[in-house]
């Protein structure tokens, strides 16, 4: 097209987007926009999405407008998108991580990653001690789940999110897709003599646990790991890095834990990191350990596999279905048995290389963040044209 004016509008909404992964996915997601020669792109984005833009030094024009608080917890915010949606001639509203807590006459497309809708185990619903916890969990997947299903068209990440959603709200496969979790090639652009680990000789092992603060991601299992590895180590001194805010609940659980089993010398945390800074961390890392006991995709598989580093993941479909032979698979909750199998990966190299090379595999049958943006605007070029004519 010729100019920006000749573009047909659509809005990104990333405003729920206030931790984690979301955030990340979603700044990706808004740099390749701003360049997309098929639509021209508004966004109504979160304050802490805000704050990881400008941290890129991308200036905030009319086309974006922060969202605060969250239309999760505001009706207040609710408005504030309907009416941004209204006075916009837009043709259509993607949210890349749904609910959106919306109801709009536009075509809607909206991305589920949300585990506890599509796929969660009963045991996710108790990882978080106490009855009130868990009723709470419950209630809050009855009320997300209610919401996402205001939406026209869904886009999942694996083919198990998109069946178990369709099964249990009775969704036409027709009115979903699937289109894959993606790696940041420019991210993890890594000089040619950086070595492997398996090849590198290091004094102490540290073992990167990214992840955010939610306790179905597996993390207040660790110190229990850590302690045992400790009794089994012969005086191995590693150390288990996470990246919870000190003021979490989840990390105050975590420090109880170390505290009562003297464990506070393997178990830190660096707090929450900004997205610039996953390189570096996962590059100094010896091993990357996802416990987590429920994931749509998380893309921090992809980011070890793409930084060379092997990977130790919970033993469940999701992982399986993503990390296939690339990673060791351990009983999170069995802190014996996964300290034994993190002890034997530390100690054979020839594993850590098969992990590692298993892995540049997966990845090559992969997609990068690129692709995924590519895909994501013409599947959503197809469904609001689609609409548009029906």
């Amino acid at each position: 097209m010729d100019s920006e004016k000749d573009k047909p509008f659509v809005l990104f909404n990333c405003s729920t987007n206030v931790i984690g992964g979301g955030i990340k996915n979603s700044v990706v997601f808004i740099r390749h926009a701003l360049d997309s020669e098929k639509f021209l792109w508004h966004f109504a984005i979160s304050p802490q999405v805000a704050e990881t833009l400008e941290a890129y030094h991308l200036t905030l024009d009319h086309r974006f407008r922060i969202i605060d608080p969250s239309p999760a917890r505001s009706r207040n915010s609710r408005i504030e998108l309907i009416k941004l949606i209204d006075k916009t001639p837009f043709i259509g509203v993607y949210t890349m991580a749904g609910p959106a807590y919306i109801e709009t006459n536009l075509t809607h497309v909206q991305g589920i990653s949300h585990a506890f809708i599509t796929h969660p185990r009963l045991e996710a619903f108790f990882l978080r001690p106490g009855i009130y916890h868990t009723f709470r969990r419950l209630l809050e997947t009855i009320i997300k789940a209610h919401y996402s299903l205001k939406a026209d068209f869904f886009i999942f990440q694996t083919e198990s999110a998109r069946s178990g959603f369709c099964k249990r709200y009775h969704i036409s496969f027709n009115r979903t897709r699937v289109i894959p979790n993606a790696f940041d090639r420019e991210l993890f652009e890594m000089p040619k003599e950086c070595k492997n680990v398996a090849d590198s000789s290091r004094k102490k092992i540290i073992i990167f646990c990214p992840a955010a603060a939610y306790f179905h991601k597996g993390l207040h299992f660790i110190p229990d790991i850590a302690s045992e590895l400790v009794k089994i180590a012969n005086g191995l001194v590693f150390e288990f890095i996470l990246s919870l805010d000190e003021t979490s609940v989840l990390w105050n659980v975590v420090k109880k834990r170390n505290k009562r089993l003297n464990t506070e010398r393997f178990v830190h945390t660096i707090g929450s990191y900004n997205y610039r800074d996953s390189a570096s961390l996962y590059q100094n890392s010896t091993l990357v350990f996802v416990p987590s006991l429920l994931e749509t995709y998380s893309a921090t598989y992809l980011e070890a596999m793409v930084a060379r580093r092997p990977l130790i993941v919970a033993e469940r479909p999701f992982a399986r279905e993503i990390c296939r032979d690339a990673a060791l698979y351990v009983e999170p909750k069995n802190s014996r048995e996964t300290a034994m199998k993190i002890l034997g990966l530390i100690n054979n190299k020839e594993l850590q290389k098969r992990f590692v090379m298993n892995g540049l595999q997966v990845l090559a049958s992969s997609i990068d963040q690129d692709q995924r943006f590519i895909l994501i605007e013409n599947e959503l070029s197809k469904l609001f044209n689609t609409t548009a004519s029906s």
